[in-house]
Protein backbone atom coordinates (compact mmCIF):
# COMPACT_ATOMS: atom_id res chain seq x y z
CA UNK A 1 0.00 0.00 0.00
CA UNK A 2 1.12 3.65 -0.62
CA UNK A 3 -0.07 7.00 -0.85
CA UNK A 4 1.23 10.66 -2.08
CA UNK A 5 0.03 13.85 -0.61
CA UNK A 6 1.07 17.25 -1.81
CA UNK A 7 0.07 20.66 0.08
CA UNK A 8 0.62 24.23 -1.34
CA UNK A 9 0.10 27.25 1.25
CA UNK A 10 0.90 31.23 1.73
CA UNK A 11 1.77 33.07 4.69
CA UNK A 12 2.03 36.62 3.87
CA UNK A 13 4.23 37.29 1.05
CA UNK A 14 5.70 33.88 1.67
CA UNK A 15 5.12 30.47 -0.15
CA UNK A 16 5.44 26.51 0.84
CA UNK A 17 4.90 23.35 -0.88
CA UNK A 18 4.79 20.05 1.03
CA UNK A 19 4.99 16.99 -0.10
CA UNK A 20 5.15 13.20 1.06
CA UNK A 21 4.84 9.57 0.42
CA UNK A 22 4.61 6.83 1.72
CA UNK A 23 4.41 3.37 1.57
CA UNK A 24 3.68 0.02 3.20
CA UNK A 25 3.20 -3.82 3.89
CA UNK A 26 1.29 -5.30 6.16
CA UNK A 27 1.49 -9.12 7.03
CA UNK A 28 -1.09 -11.67 9.12
CA UNK A 29 -0.58 -14.67 10.28
CA UNK A 30 -0.58 -17.23 13.61
CA UNK A 31 2.17 -17.48 16.25
CA UNK A 32 2.07 -19.50 18.99
CA UNK A 33 -1.72 -19.08 19.26
CA UNK A 34 -1.52 -15.58 18.96
CA UNK A 35 -2.64 -13.61 15.89
CA UNK A 36 0.38 -11.84 14.84
CA UNK A 37 -0.07 -8.36 12.61
CA UNK A 38 3.33 -7.25 10.88
CA UNK A 39 3.52 -3.84 9.60
CA UNK A 40 6.41 -1.89 8.01
CA UNK A 41 5.72 1.69 6.59
CA UNK A 42 8.57 4.19 5.16
CA UNK A 43 7.57 7.81 5.05
CA UNK A 44 9.68 10.62 2.68
CA UNK A 45 8.48 14.34 2.69
CA UNK A 46 9.48 17.67 1.41
CA UNK A 47 8.68 21.28 2.54
CA UNK A 48 10.33 24.22 0.92
CA UNK A 49 9.73 27.82 1.77
CA UNK A 50 10.16 30.40 -1.44
CA UNK A 51 8.68 34.35 -1.54
CA UNK A 52 7.48 34.04 -4.75
CA UNK A 53 9.62 36.12 -6.13
CA UNK A 54 13.66 36.62 -6.72
CA UNK A 55 13.50 40.02 -5.79
CA UNK A 56 12.76 38.87 -2.08
CA UNK A 57 15.66 37.58 -0.38
CA UNK A 58 15.12 34.14 1.11
CA UNK A 59 15.99 35.00 4.23
CA UNK A 60 15.32 32.63 7.58
CA UNK A 61 13.86 30.03 4.36
CA UNK A 62 14.87 26.89 2.68
CA UNK A 63 14.14 23.09 2.64
CA UNK A 64 13.02 21.11 5.08
CA UNK A 65 13.70 16.91 3.84
CA UNK A 66 12.73 13.93 6.36
CA UNK A 67 12.24 10.10 6.22
CA UNK A 68 11.16 7.71 8.88
CA UNK A 69 10.94 4.13 8.59
CA UNK A 70 8.30 2.20 11.32
CA UNK A 71 8.18 -1.48 12.23
CA UNK A 72 5.17 -2.62 14.30
CA UNK A 73 4.03 -6.15 15.56
CA UNK A 74 0.95 -6.94 17.09
CA UNK A 75 0.44 -10.14 19.04
CA UNK A 76 -3.24 -10.56 20.29
CA UNK A 77 -5.17 -13.74 22.19
CA UNK A 78 -8.35 -14.11 22.79
CA UNK A 79 -10.97 -15.95 24.57
CA UNK A 80 -14.42 -16.05 25.79
CA UNK A 81 -13.54 -13.69 28.86
CA UNK A 82 -10.17 -12.58 27.88
CA UNK A 83 -8.09 -10.39 25.45
CA UNK A 84 -4.43 -10.78 25.81
CA UNK A 85 -2.33 -8.13 23.26
CA UNK A 86 1.26 -7.61 22.65
CA UNK A 87 2.79 -4.54 20.86
CA UNK A 88 5.83 -3.89 19.77
CA UNK A 89 6.72 -0.53 17.90
CA UNK A 90 10.31 1.09 16.21
CA UNK A 91 10.64 3.19 14.08
CA UNK A 92 14.16 5.20 13.20
CA UNK A 93 13.47 9.45 11.80
CA UNK A 94 15.96 11.70 10.50
CA UNK A 95 15.72 15.26 8.97
CA UNK A 96 17.75 17.76 7.16
CA UNK A 97 17.20 21.09 7.26
CA UNK A 98 18.82 23.36 4.66
CA UNK A 99 19.48 27.09 4.18
CA UNK A 100 20.04 28.94 1.25
CA UNK A 101 23.10 30.98 0.63
CA UNK A 102 22.12 34.28 -1.58
CA UNK A 103 23.68 36.82 -3.20
CA UNK A 104 22.68 40.28 -5.08
CA UNK A 105 23.19 41.04 -8.53
CA UNK A 106 21.25 44.18 -10.68
CA UNK A 107 19.41 42.30 -13.35
CA UNK A 108 19.16 44.09 -17.21
CA UNK A 109 16.09 46.22 -15.54
CA UNK A 110 18.94 47.21 -12.57
CA UNK A 111 16.62 45.94 -9.78
CA UNK A 112 18.15 43.34 -7.51
CA UNK A 113 17.74 40.03 -7.72
CA UNK A 114 18.47 37.51 -5.30
CA UNK A 115 20.72 34.21 -6.71
CA UNK A 116 21.09 31.21 -4.97
CA UNK A 117 24.87 30.23 -4.79
CA UNK A 118 24.42 27.34 -2.59
CA UNK A 119 22.41 25.16 -0.30
CA UNK A 120 24.07 23.76 3.04
CA UNK A 121 22.95 21.63 5.66
CA UNK A 122 21.67 23.48 8.40
CA UNK A 123 20.27 21.33 11.10
CA UNK A 124 20.81 17.27 11.17
CA UNK A 125 18.00 15.49 13.28
CA UNK A 126 17.91 11.53 14.09
CA UNK A 127 15.26 10.19 16.22
CA UNK A 128 15.47 6.25 17.51
CA UNK A 129 12.20 5.37 18.90
CA UNK A 130 11.24 1.80 20.71
CA UNK A 131 8.04 0.69 23.02
CA UNK A 132 6.95 -2.80 24.08
CA UNK A 133 3.57 -2.64 25.22
CA UNK A 134 1.41 -5.37 27.50
CA UNK A 135 -2.71 -5.39 27.61
CA UNK A 136 -4.60 -7.99 29.93
CA UNK A 137 -8.78 -7.37 29.21
CA UNK A 138 -10.49 -9.42 31.66
CA UNK A 139 -14.28 -9.18 29.35
CA UNK A 140 -18.09 -9.77 31.18
CA UNK A 141 -18.91 -10.98 27.47
CA UNK A 142 -18.23 -9.89 23.83
CA UNK A 143 -19.21 -6.78 23.89
CA UNK A 144 -18.73 -5.07 28.00
CA UNK A 145 -15.51 -4.48 29.28
CA UNK A 146 -15.25 -6.06 33.29
CA UNK A 147 -11.51 -4.25 33.88
CA UNK A 148 -8.06 -3.41 31.93
CA UNK A 149 -4.59 -3.34 32.78
CA UNK A 150 -1.36 -2.78 30.84
CA UNK A 151 2.45 -2.28 31.27
CA UNK A 152 4.91 -0.05 28.82
CA UNK A 153 8.04 0.68 28.10
CA UNK A 154 9.37 3.00 26.01
CA UNK A 155 13.15 4.25 25.19
CA UNK A 156 13.81 7.42 22.95
CA UNK A 157 17.49 8.52 21.15
CA UNK A 158 17.26 11.78 20.04
CA UNK A 159 20.52 13.30 18.17
CA UNK A 160 21.01 17.15 16.59
CA UNK A 161 23.64 18.98 15.08
CA UNK A 162 23.81 22.47 13.87
CA UNK A 163 25.67 23.68 11.44
CA UNK A 164 27.55 26.59 11.63
CA UNK A 165 31.00 26.78 9.68
CA UNK A 166 33.33 26.46 11.16
CA UNK A 167 31.47 24.92 14.37
CA UNK A 168 29.25 23.02 14.97
CA UNK A 169 27.46 22.09 17.87
CA UNK A 170 24.61 19.29 19.14
CA UNK A 171 22.27 18.74 21.85
CA UNK A 172 21.67 14.81 22.38
CA UNK A 173 19.84 13.20 25.02
CA UNK A 174 18.64 9.14 25.62
CA UNK A 175 15.50 8.78 27.98
CA UNK A 176 13.36 5.94 29.17
CA UNK A 177 9.85 5.97 30.18
CA UNK A 178 7.94 3.30 32.52
CA UNK A 179 4.51 3.11 32.72
CA UNK A 180 1.16 1.10 33.98
CA UNK A 181 -2.55 1.76 34.16
CA UNK A 182 -5.32 -0.08 35.66
CA UNK A 183 -9.59 0.39 34.63
CA UNK A 184 -12.60 -0.51 35.89
CA UNK A 185 -15.80 -0.68 34.54
CA UNK A 186 -19.26 -0.71 35.96
CA UNK A 187 -22.43 -1.14 34.26
CA UNK A 188 -25.57 0.26 35.09
CA UNK A 189 -27.99 -0.90 32.01
CA UNK A 190 -27.25 2.20 29.56
CA UNK A 191 -25.13 3.66 31.63
CA UNK A 192 -20.65 3.01 31.99
CA UNK A 193 -19.00 4.08 35.31
CA UNK A 194 -15.42 3.42 34.60
CA UNK A 195 -12.44 5.19 37.39
CA UNK A 196 -9.09 4.78 35.92
CA UNK A 197 -5.38 5.26 37.16
CA UNK A 198 -2.43 5.95 35.39
CA UNK A 199 1.10 6.11 36.60
CA UNK A 200 4.00 6.94 34.41
CA UNK A 201 7.94 7.91 35.10
CA UNK A 202 10.53 9.14 32.66
CA UNK A 203 14.33 8.84 33.62
CA UNK A 204 16.90 10.68 31.12
CA UNK A 205 20.38 8.53 31.66
CA UNK A 206 22.56 10.52 29.09
CA UNK A 207 22.28 14.23 27.60
CA UNK A 208 24.86 17.09 26.36
CA UNK A 209 23.74 20.18 25.28
CA UNK A 210 26.32 22.52 23.62
CA UNK A 211 25.80 25.65 21.88
CA UNK A 212 27.41 28.82 20.75
CA UNK A 213 28.79 32.11 22.97
CA UNK A 214 28.90 34.01 19.75
CA UNK A 215 25.52 36.40 19.76
CA UNK A 216 25.74 36.93 15.76
CA UNK A 217 25.22 32.78 16.58
CA UNK A 218 22.86 32.43 19.06
CA UNK A 219 20.43 35.41 17.72
CA UNK A 220 19.98 32.90 15.13
CA UNK A 221 20.13 29.92 16.97
CA UNK A 222 17.29 31.38 19.34
CA UNK A 223 19.37 29.87 22.27
CA UNK A 224 16.85 30.29 25.91
CA UNK A 225 14.16 29.27 23.52
CA UNK A 226 16.33 26.28 22.66
CA UNK A 227 17.33 25.51 26.49
CA UNK A 228 14.00 25.43 27.94
CA UNK A 229 12.55 23.14 25.10
CA UNK A 230 15.82 20.67 25.83
CA UNK A 231 15.24 20.94 29.79
CA UNK A 232 11.50 19.81 28.74
CA UNK A 233 12.76 17.17 26.94
CA UNK A 234 15.50 15.72 29.41
CA UNK A 235 13.56 16.17 32.44
CA UNK A 236 13.20 13.43 35.09
CA UNK A 237 9.64 13.43 35.92
CA UNK A 238 6.90 11.54 37.75
CA UNK A 239 3.27 11.54 36.45
CA UNK A 240 0.00 10.16 37.79
CA UNK A 241 -3.10 10.68 36.19
CA UNK A 242 -6.74 10.29 37.59
CA UNK A 243 -9.90 9.50 35.34
CA UNK A 244 -13.22 9.44 35.38
CA UNK A 245 -15.53 8.38 32.41
CA UNK A 246 -19.23 8.15 32.38
CA UNK A 247 -20.69 6.89 29.17
CA UNK A 248 -24.68 5.88 28.30
CA UNK A 249 -25.65 3.76 25.61
CA UNK A 250 -27.57 5.20 22.85
CA UNK A 251 -30.24 3.41 20.59
CA UNK A 252 -28.90 1.30 17.79
CA UNK A 253 -27.58 3.73 15.45
CA UNK A 254 -25.45 3.31 11.76
CA UNK A 255 -22.96 5.20 13.08
CA UNK A 256 -23.37 6.78 16.64
CA UNK A 257 -22.46 4.10 19.91
CA UNK A 258 -22.33 5.88 23.27
CA UNK A 259 -22.44 9.05 24.79
CA UNK A 260 -19.68 10.07 27.01
CA UNK A 261 -17.98 12.53 29.35
CA UNK A 262 -14.76 12.15 30.49
CA UNK A 263 -12.56 14.11 33.56
CA UNK A 264 -8.74 13.39 34.26
CA UNK A 265 -6.69 15.53 36.42
CA UNK A 266 -2.75 14.68 35.79
CA UNK A 267 -0.45 15.71 38.66
CA UNK A 268 2.87 15.52 37.34
CA UNK A 269 6.03 16.16 39.66
CA UNK A 270 9.64 16.84 38.40
CA UNK A 271 12.80 15.55 39.66
CA UNK A 272 16.09 17.86 41.01
CA UNK A 273 13.46 20.82 40.87
CA UNK A 274 10.07 22.33 43.01
CA UNK A 275 8.15 22.23 39.73
CA UNK A 276 5.08 20.94 39.81
CA UNK A 277 2.00 20.48 37.42
CA UNK A 278 -1.75 20.12 37.60
CA UNK A 279 -3.76 19.84 34.56
CA UNK A 280 -7.84 19.36 34.99
CA UNK A 281 -9.18 18.19 31.54
CA UNK A 282 -12.78 17.71 30.53
CA UNK A 283 -14.53 15.76 27.40
CA UNK A 284 -17.68 15.37 26.40
CA UNK A 285 -17.77 13.25 23.24
CA UNK A 286 -19.61 10.25 20.92
CA UNK A 287 -17.89 6.97 20.50
CA UNK A 288 -18.74 6.09 16.64
CA UNK A 289 -19.21 2.01 15.71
Amino acid sequence: MGFFTSETGQSKSRFYNHNSLSAGAQYDTKLLGFRSLTEIRGTYGKETTEDGSNTIKKEDAGDWKTFEVELNQQLTKQTNNTIQKITFNTSFFNADGIEYIQDAILNDDNSTEYITLSKNLKLNQKRFNTCVRFNYLKLYDYEQINWESSVFSRLKLNTEKYYYIPEIFNANYSNIELGVNFEKNFYFGKFRFAPEIRLKYRYTFDQELNLSNDETITRRQNKQLYIRDFEIDTADYFNIATQVNWGYKLSKSENIDELFLRIVYQYQQVSHSNEENGILTIKLGFMFQ
